[in-house]
């Protein structure tokens, strides 16, 4: 996992304001101008509040603001959700593009 993959996954564990089992995975994105990862994350919570940690990180998402050295999130969205018997769990997709 590179540092920006590392960085989105611990910001968006600190949006959940939960514990949080996070489990990634990224690809080498480009084009011809830009360079950059495509990022899967998957963030699981378990407990009386897990529902509501996967609620917060959901709301506004695409809204957000991420803070990662050299880089920028340009598109970031949710691929899915579920809750089950005390869990919670999301599945995010960002791209994350580095700037010069």
């Amino acid at each position: 996992m590179s540092a920006h993959g590392t960085a989105l996954m611990r910001q968006l564990c600190e949006i959940a304001e939960a514990p949080c089992v996070p489990v990634a995975h990224e690809h080498p994105w480009a084009s011809c101008t830009f360079e950059g990862a495509r990022h899967f994350i998957a963030l699981m919570f378990s407990g009386p509040h897990a529902i509501a940690a996967a609620e917060r990180i959901l709301t506004g998402l695409e809204d957000r603001e991420f803070k990662l050295e050299r880089a920028f999130v340009a598109d970031i969205g949710p691929a899915g959700a579920f809750a089950w018997d005390g869990c919670a769990g999301v599945k995010i997709e960002a791209l994350v593009i580095d700037s010069c």
